[in-house]
């Protein structure tokens, strides 16, 4: 349960420091239409 908990709070970390790079982009990014589109356009 431990390494779970500290797993998340990294993960948290990580997604602060996305909101806090992109902005008022992160909005965008959140819906998961951004990230997924950027995969499949370079297959």
């Amino acid at each position: 349960m431990g390494d779970t908990i500290s797993n998340l709070d990294r993960m948290r970390r990580k997604v602060e420091d996305m909101i806090r790079k992109k902005g008022r982009d992160f909005h965008k990014a959140k819906t998961g239409s951004v990230v997924v589109s950027h995969g499949t356009s370079t297959n």
